[in-house]
């Protein structure tokens, strides 16, 4: 054999030398059989496990999945008086209340939550949780709800910035105008609906008392919401300015 290790083509041309690399390569197989036979199962049962773990992950969105949509059914039916609402249709049959809508997709909301736990549709039920419970004007439920769904880390901005708007609302429905503050002023601060978070900082100051911050919040969130062509909102917003000026 050459000095390298490696055959030579005279060498492979060499019967005798051929055979004895080819034997010591079999006597090696011979050797190490149980530890190729369990590379190979090892192997295999890897490949068993992904498969039975996607089927079962597959499984579990599924389930979650339809647990969800029955959830958002009602939480989406309207409330008698609203535009759409629909006596003959099952979908649009309206409540006769918020209240009571929201009785009923706090129940289906929790299946989802607690049956489904772990999986996305589950986290973001959380939020939805938050809304039902801050309808029926449980505060503190629904400050936990929401809590619990933004440690997730969602990474949709908007619901995180939706999220993080109702935080305020339930903050300030408990006077708590500090905490409330804080969250608007987190959501003005963001990339999504940060013309609203200063319009509400703008608010809290009003109710405050402190007319002079209020005003340059509500005159940042006009600004801000005229770069962005939400004309609506700034003229609202302009309106709301006016207002302040004359309780002066």
């Amino acid at each position: 054999m050459s000095a390298k290790g490696k055959l030579t083509r005279k060498e492979l041309n060499s019967p005798d030398e051929f055979m004895t690399v080819t034997s010591r390569g079999l006597e090696w197989m011979i050797q190490h059989k149980a530890k190729i036979v369990a590379a190979v199962v090892v192997v295999v049962v890897a490949a068993g496990g992904l498969w039975a773990w996607r089927h079962f992950s597959t499984k579990t969105t599924a389930k979650a999945s339809i647990a969800f949509s029955e959830a958002m059914e009602i939480v989406r039916r309207p409330v008698k008086g609203d535009y759409g609402a629909d006596e003959a249709d099952e979908l649009k049959k309206p409540f006769a209340t918020v209240k009571e809508r929201a009785t009923a997709s706090i129940a289906k909301l929790n299946v989802v939550v607690e049956k489904h736990k772990g999986t996305e549709l589950a986290k973001l039920a959380h939020m939805y949780l938050g809304n039902a419970h801050l309808s029926l004007s449980d505060v503190d439920k629904a400050i936990a709800e929401y809590n619990t769904f933004l440690s997730s880390k969602p990474k949709q901005e908007n619901l995180v910035a939706l999220a993080t708007e109702n935080l305020g609302y339930a903050y300030e429905q408990k006077k708590d105008f500090p905490q409330a503050l804080a969250q608007f002023e987190k959501l003005a601060a963001g990339k999504t609906y940060s013309e609203r978070g200063l319009f509400h900082a703008g608010r809290i100051y009003q109710a405050q008392g402190n007319s002079a911050k209020a005003r340059e919040q509500f005159q940042k969130a006009a600004e801000k919401a005229k770069a962005e062509k939400i004309d609506w909102f700034a003229q609202d917003v302009e309106a709301r300015i006016g207002l302040l000026d004359l309780e002066q």
